[in-house]
């Protein structure tokens, strides 16, 4: 596994990106706590943070449609 040497991942998460990172996170949370059906998966921790991750991934990919620079890999069951 790479090491992240931090200022080249500073140099990547520029203010702007983290920004944006925030964002897609926050509303993934806001659209699980906006679900109506929310109830019905709220046995099992894993099934919200699973749905969480789902939304994240896809708030994400909104958020940085305009960056041409910014590709996302999914694999594994993660984002890259």
């Amino acid at each position: 596994m790479a090491i992240p040497v931090e200022i080249e991942v500073r140099g990547v998460l520029r203010p702007d990106r983290e920004a944006k990172i925030e964002r897609a996170i926050m509303h993934a949370w806001q659209d699980w706590l906006d679900n109506p059906q929310r109830a019905m998966y709220s046995r099992w921790p894993r099934t919200r943070a699973n749905m969480v991750f789902e939304r994240i991934a896809d708030r994400l990919q909104e958020e940085f449609s305009g960056d041409p620079s910014v590709q996302f890999h999914f694999e594994d069951e993660t984002i890259r």
